[in-house]
């Protein structure tokens, strides 16, 4: 990166490098990359990496859950097959629902980008920026508008309390490896 004598490096971080906010609050740019999953630790690892290149102009963008109209997400996927199939689990949700995910469209992303790239020479040494939807809608709110595009009607979603959503996941994963 020295011999490119590069304009700007931009390390692409996630907002899944930050421990969750508190109810009701947010990530900003101020978060720290506290999370303690491995992905998290991984994307930390990598920010607090910058530091030892100080001489390379650099940023870091923190991106939500990436998607395009393939819906590559496999966590957003999994949800979108699930709600519209037949199976038995089609209107379950974990917990009240309430849980969220910032989701950015690939389209946003881009323009985003543009947005960056124009703005370079303002940024600060190894700022950090986020891409992300100002606000994001709850998993029973996606729930709801994607069974009113696809079936004109808003089932009634199944709330299953979270300890039955452990042990659930606990058990599909064992039956996978088994099977």
């Amino acid at each position: 990166s020295r011999a490119l004598a590069l304009r700007r490096f931009v390390f692409a971080s996630s907002v899944a490098a930050c421990d969750f906010p508190p109810p009701g609050g947010a990530l900003t740019e101020a978060s720290p990359p506290d999370g303690d999953h491995i992905y998290a630790v991984t994307k930390r690892r990598g920010e607090e990496m910058l530091a030892e290149f100080d001489d390379i102009p650099s940023c870091i963008v923190r991106f939500a859950a990436l998607f395009s109209d393939w819906c590559e997400y496999p966590p957003l996927y999994f949800f979108l097959e699930t709600w519209l199939s037949r199976a038995w689990n089609a209107r379950v949700l974990g917990g009240k629902g309430l849980s969220a995910i910032p989701y950015l469209h690939v389209r946003d992303l881009a323009v985003f980008f543009h947005y960056v790239m124009a703005h370079l020479a303002e940024l600060e040494q190894r700022q950090v920026l986020i891409a992300s939807p100002s606000s994001t809608d709850s998993h029973l709110d996606l729930f709801q508008v994607v069974n009113m595009h696809a079936r004109s009607r808003r089932p009634t979603p199944v709330h299953l309390p979270k300890a039955l959503c452990h042990f659930g996941m606990w058990a599909r994963d064992l039956a996978g490896r088994v099977l």
